[in-house]
């Protein structure tokens, strides 16, 4: 499902290095998602975001960078050959090996679009639920109306209700008013709780946005945010909190941009009534590419003691030529220097798509594997920690062989190179591209999937550098 951060901080969104902070925090805290939505209700508001920043949740000014769990925000998907398809799964590297722990699974129906989505983790050598969506859709609509929230009860080993949501959207598709609902066991009903109200400008950019919270019998206005734009920029995102009156102005974000018209700088600020003055909170200072790719974030905050601001983390981004994110690396400041911590690299395939999220941590002087997330089905190449880099270039005999349908080949490259694995049949017919594409020095280890082809024997060719090696496999079904 989409966090309700990417709905009240949507600013964000268009930060692409900033889209998987956030994932990054909540897959290696290992949070379930109902326990992630309930903490989103609870923090909602911009000047409760940055309380609980500095209090140490980095994750609570991020969007969820799997937002596409909710199906009202992108289009149809292609219709499948079957109605359960996995939407990832995600791994942890221990003893040398990959192991899981986690994975999200989409039920879809005839027209492709998703109409449940179930979370399970793994556990003792088997799947167990946790936690579901079901969307309901009006007509031929793409975008979902009603979103159903459930949890697995072990006890019962049903599901039970937790919360919902009802959509309503304009021509454009864009939501316009939700409303949310939790359930109440006691009393076996629906209970509204909160709705929020959303209006665009002419050019579909966010205008205002109402909140309410559900009194006896009726809405009840709370607060709302503003978005103010100059020359078709956004320069101000305005807080303001209704006392049953008249508005009161609270927080805000001032936004600054370069001669290009790239976000430089994103400014927390906080109005104290007393004082009649705005007063600095936190910082995000962006640096961009000539591509205008962003390549460097830093976070800090306001020392009002010391008045200057202090750095606390950095997040530097490397992209492809085609534009795509495909390395984030993430690091703390020790007071003296920036300290790597975390590095997270993307693996897209030929139409853009997302394959692979890899997480590596820092051990002090050198990157170690610690979890990776495979999107639907993926298989990836990866290096194996518990070898020392190889000497020379050698591409190893695959195993099992004979095999059905899957066999594993591995290889070893002494230096960085381009990498070429390929397999043809015994025409000289290139039947599959395992591999193309820049690999560091290091033993490797693929996995081919020969379940669409006819048995019978078959090559397999490493291209590396000037290194050229060629061996058979031989698949009996």
């Amino acid at each position: 499902m989409e966090s309700c951060y990417s709905r009240y901080c949507p600013w964000f969104i268009s930060t692409r290095s900033s889209l998987v902070i956030f994932m990054l925090f909540v897959f290696l805290c290992n949070i379930s998602y109902a326990e992630e939505r309930e903490r989103d209700r609870k923090i909602t508001r911009l000047s409760e975001k940055v309380a609980a920043l500095k209090a140490g949740d980095t994750s609570v000014l991020q969007p969820n960078f799997l937002g596409n769990r909710d199906q009202r925000t992108k289009p149809v998907l292609a219709k499948s050959t079957s109605t359960v398809q996995i939407f990832y799964i995600m791994q942890r590297f221990a003893f040398g090996d990959w192991h899981d722990v986690e994975r999200n699974l989409e039920v879809l129906d005839d027209a492709g679009r998703v109409i449940e989505d179930v979370y399970q983790i793994y556990e003792n050598g088997d799947w167990v639920n946790e936690d579901r969506s079901l969307y309901q859709y009006e007509g031929a609509s793409p975008y979902p109306s009603v979103m159903i929230w459930q949890e697995w009860d072990v006890d019962e080993s049903d599901w039970v209700n937790f919360e919902r949501e009802f959509i309503e959207y304009d021509n454009q598709g864009r939501e316009t008013d939700l409303i949310f609902e939790y359930w109440d066991e006691e009393e076996n009903e629906w209970i509204p709780y909160d709705r929020t109200v959303i209006t665009y400008t002419d050019a579909g950019d966010y205008l205002e946005m109402l909140t309410y919270y559900w009194g006896f019998d009726e809405w009840e206005l709370i607060d709302r945010m503003q978005w103010i734009y100059e020359n078709g920029r956004l320069v101000q995102i305005n807080e303001e909190y209704w006392d049953g009156e008249e508005w009161w102005i609270e927080f805000r974000i001032v936004f600054e941009y370069d001669n290009d018209g790239n976000n430089i700088l994103q400014l927390y600020e906080f109005y104290d009534d007393w004082e009649d003055e705005w007063f600095p909170e936190i910082r995000y200072l962006y640096s961009y590419d000539a591509a205008e790719n962003e390549i460097e974030s830093i976070l800090q905050w306001w020392d009002e003691d010391e008045e200057e601001w202090l750095s606390f983390m950095r997040t530097t981004s490397e992209y492809d030529s085609r534009n795509n994110l495909i390395q984030n690396v993430f690091y703390s400041w020790t007071g003296e220097d920036w300290l790597p911590s975390t590095r997270m690299s993307m693996q897209y395939d030929e139409n853009d798509e997302l394959q692979m999220i890899l997480f590596e941590s820092w051990a002090g002087d050198e990157w170690r594997y610690s979890e990776r997330i495979l999107f639907r089905g993926f298989e990836p190449v990866y290096v194996l920690e518990d070898e020392g880099l190889p000497l020379r270039f050698e591409l190893m005999q695959n195993y099992p062989n004979p095999f059905n349908p899957a066999t594993t080949i591995r290889f070893s490259i002494p230096e960085q190179s381009t990498v070429i694995l390929t397999v043809y049949d015994v025409l000289g017919r290139k039947v599959a591209i395992l591999i193309d594409e820049e690999l560091h020095a290091g033993t490797y280890s693929q996995v081919f999937d020969a379940s669409h082809l006819a048995s019978g024997m078959y090559l397999y060719q490493l291209r590396a550098g000037n290194y050229v090696e060629t061996k058979r496999l031989i698949l009996m079904k």
